[in-house]
């Protein structure tokens, strides 16, 4: 045990509150039907990393005895080799059951965790064309990351706050805490993915931890606290924990997530810190409940994986039998990693962060090379490639015309289907065509058909949000075998529906209107529509709750009467 461990009271407490946020996680991954508020489990241990960083830091300053480089190789010791082991574990399963594109995306996210960038990974591919969150066995470690990312600017403010007065280091850190909070609640309204995955937006958690921390210096704070009888003590803490435990079971989906959400649970938690080895009720230094708390960061490095490649290989919701059997697994799990390598190679002498350190990037650079290769395509016979070949591609021809903003089609760069105009500004499908036998010599005469009529104006129109711009391809089929021209205006979550509000989303919701008035002011210009094609998830919009898992917000339709109340 190292001298700043041993100066260090050991608080059990902790780690219930280590183990009560590991539950919530998977809880909620395993259950989001029922377990809506589970993810927050996350923000409580950036609270908690927060306090206890300050606090070992600021012991090591205090007693002269801080080293940068000694810092940094026990958070490498303690962090990085059961995340290695399982992102092993991850490349060999993915290996037997990944398709190319989703093994090459495993690749990517292997190189962005060995250069402490998965967040930003996440952040950047967040998007529609992206896999289902379930079917990325290690979304998880973007809190790794941001922890990290932490972990290698924290010491320096922490030696340059040292040299003030406790009263201003407390101002410091709240000043810090404040002006990241105000980052995330205005940085969810532009972006949400931007403050959920960014430290911009979450330090402010592992800050307010440090307030905590730095609060427990003052010799006034510790008296007001020990004045506290034990019955107001055990009352509120009661009070607190349960508010807890209704989040995780009773946060409304529909939320846009983290804004000012987390705020109060995070309060919450700093209270479950602050009086928490002062509970008389037993139950919550229970030995066995405490001991999965000790297990809990192996058990979360564990569990997604897991539920992971168990959605992949079965393609549907998973049963009641198989989530419990993946429970148990990421307990089992979670308890052997913790005995045989996390404990012991935080405790030996001979394993150096740095042989650590090239372990992790060694596998970086395997991840380099599953990006390389495609996801090793070769893994599969030829018809099964050229399935996922054309499944890339058509994602490829999708993109150009699927985000559609008012600008574009103000200035007419309409995608074109059918037959194309050559001085269109913006091309379509059949501009990139996946069949290389249509360029053949036999086609001569039917492209110079083709070009003759290719300047009439368009007769057909697709309009609607992403199920419109999937049905794009059968219908500029149809089109070009009648020698027929026709265009696309196809927005993401934008169904062809004026006043359509989707609950929580401000912001998408004005866009969506202001595009739906462009693209009609564009349709009502034309003189030569014969058809417009009105596609979208019209079982959603009419019912407006989602299938099973789904990710996503309630709809709602709104009457002129009530067209003002969101919008606003």
């Amino acid at each position: 045990m190292s001298e700043v461990q041993e100066k260090l009271k050991y608080r059990a407490d902790l780690d219930s509150i280590r183990a009560f946020s590991v539950l919530g996680v998977l809880l909620y991954h395993l259950s989001p039907d029922f377990f809506t508020g589970g993810f927050l489990a996350v923000d409580y241990f950036f609270v908690l990393s927060g306090f206890l960083m300050t606090n070992v830091i600021g012991i090591e300053i205090k007693n002269g005895r801080f080293q940068i480089l000694h810092f940094f190789e026990r958070r490498i010791k303690r962090l990085l080799p059961v995340l290695i082991v399982v992102m092993l574990f991850c490349i060999f399963v993915g290996y037997f059951i990944l398709t190319p594109r989703a093994y090459q995306d495993l690749g990517r996210c292997i190189l962005s965790i060995s250069l402490y960038a998965s967040n930003f990974y996440f952040w950047l591919k967040s998007g529609y064309f992206d896999q289902a969150s379930e079917l990325k066995p290690l979304l998880h470690t973007w809190s790794l990351s941001l922890e990290e990312q932490f972990y290698l600017c924290f010491p320096f403010l922490m030696i340059w706050i040292a040299k003030f007065e406790l009263q201003k280091k407390i101002k410091i850190t709240f000043v810090l805490t404040s002006i990241s909070f105000l980052i995330c609640v205005l940085g969810t309204r532009i972006d949400p993915n931007f403050s959920f995955y960014l430290l911009f937006g979450r330090i402010w958690e592992l800050s307010l931890g440090a307030l905590l921390a730095f609060s427990f210096e003052s010799d006034d704070f510790k008296q007001r606290i020990g004045k506290l009888s034990q019955n107001t003590i055990d009352f509120f803490w009661v009070i607190s924990l349960a508010s807890l435990t209704i989040i995780y079971l009773k946060y409304p989906p529909s939320l846009i997530f983290p804004s000012y959400y987390p705020l109060i649970p995070c309060v919450l938690v700093c209270f479950l810190i602050l009086v928490g080895d002062r509970v008389s009720l037993k139950i919550w230094q229970n030995p066995y409940w405490v001991a999965f708390g000790k297990i809990s960061y192996s058990v979360y490095l564990w569990h997604w994986p897991l539920i992971s490649f168990a959605h992949s290989l079965v393609m549907r919701d998973l049963s009641l039998t198989e989530k419990f059997s993946l429970f148990l697994a990421s307990l089992a799990l979670g308890k052997v990693s913790y005995h045989l390598i996390e404990m012991p190679i935080q405790k030996s002498k001979k394993i150096k962060g740095l042989s650590i350190m090239i372990a992790m990037l060694s596998l970086g650079m395997m991840g380099f090379i599953l990006h390389l290769t495609q996801g090793l395509d070769f893994r599969f016979q030829d018809d099964f490639k050229h399935i996922f070949q054309t499944q890339n591609q058509g994602l490829q021809l999708r993109q150009p015309c699927y985000y559609n903003q008012p600008n574009r089609v103000e200035k007419g760069e309409i995608c074109e289907l059918g037959l194309i105009d050559p001085h269109a500004k913006l091309g379509a499908v059949s501009n990139l065509n996946l069949n290389k036998e249509e360029n053949s010599p036999q086609n001569e005469e039917k492209e110079m058909a083709k070009s003759s009529q290719s300047k009439a104006l368009a007769a057909y129109f697709l309009w609607g949000d992403s199920h419109a711009d999937s049905a794009r391809f059968a219908l500029d089929d149809v089109l070009k075998k009648h020698l027929k021209k026709g265009q696309v205006l196809s927005k993401s979550s934008c169904p062809t529906l004026i006043d359509v509000w989707f609950d929580g989303m401000t912001q998408e919701a004005k866009k969506c209107q202001t595009y739906l008035q462009s693209a009609l002011r564009y349709l009502s210009a034309k003189d030569s529509p014969k058809s417009i094609f009105l596609i979208s998830r019209w079982s959603l919009y009419s019912i407006g709750s989602r299938v099973g898992h789904e990710a996503g917000h309630t709809i709602y339709l709104l009457d002129e009467e009530t067209e003002h109340l969101p919008l606003s």
